[in-house]
């Protein structure tokens, strides 16, 4: 189905580097027909993920999207492979900014920073503070939480530490969540699948994504071995507004 996606390379594979309050002002036939721009401008990897994705979505039948999903993915769409963002809860703001508010609301977020500063993790604990998070039936639109992503957390033990955020931009029938999402300095489009959580790809289709950078390529870093949770934006027969 459809999948959407310098800062210090050192805060990511896919993590993202610390915000604060202050940071960025700044039916399926649809679904390959709008896919068709973004294939087309694309890098070849992306052109792969994407080409893979509308194969599924038709061989899948996946319900087509409603006018708000299909303008929100048409949005993601016209950032992919570009830097627009700047980082994970850059580009969310970004794609926030410009529909409309509709994710969060800018002055209720300021709430729910820590000391640490980070976006993403503000993001999570206000989803949170409205039990919005949930850990299954996420929806196109929703935002998708990762922990322990950066460099100088991907190795800590003792406290998940939300450093990761994107957006789903769809749902397969075996279970593979793609996301959109700001990672080693570009919008991408990225896989994660809680059914096979160990495993990186199924013969050439991806099911999980790198979120964090290991050396050793050990599943623990893959998608749904950091996922921490969705940020549920169609509660109570609303979408994306919370």
């Amino acid at each position: 189905m459809n999948k959407i996606y310098a800062l210090l390379l050192a805060a990511f594979m896919s993590g993202c580097a610390t915000v604060s309050p202050s940071t960025p002002k700044s039916n399926v036939p649809v679904v390959a027909l709008t896919m068709q721009s973004q294939i087309q401008a694309a890098t070849s990897l992306e052109k792969s993920k994407i080409q893979n994705s509308v194969a599924e979505a038709t061989q899948s039948k996946i319900v087509g999207f409603d006018v708000k999903e299909k303008a929100l993915l048409d949005l993601m769409q016209k950032y992919i492979g570009k830097k627009d963002g700047g980082d994970c809860s850059g580009f969310v703001t970004l794609i926030n900014r410009q529909f409309s508010l509709n994710l969060f609301d800018e002055k209720e977020l300021d709430k729910f920073y820590t000391a640490r500063g980070l976006k993403s993790e503000a993001m999570f604990r206000l989803y949170e503070s409205k039990n919005l998070i949930s850990f299954e039936n996420p929806e196109v639109g929703d935002l998708i939480f990762f922990n322990n992503t950066t460099k100088s957390t991907k190795n800590n033990k003792k406290a998940k530490i939300i450093t990761h955020v994107g957006i789903v931009s769809s749902v397969e029938k075996d279970g593979t969540v793609g996301f959109t999402h700001h990672a080693k300095g570009k919008n991408a489009v990225d896989f994660m699948n809680l059914n096979d959580k160990n495993v990186r790809k199924n013969g050439k289709k991806e099911l999980n994504s790198f979120v964090a950078t290991c050396k050793d390529k050990s599943a623990s870093c893959l998608a749904s071995n950091r996922f921490a949770g969705f940020g549920k934006t169609h509660a109570n027969g609303k979408k994306f507004r919370i």
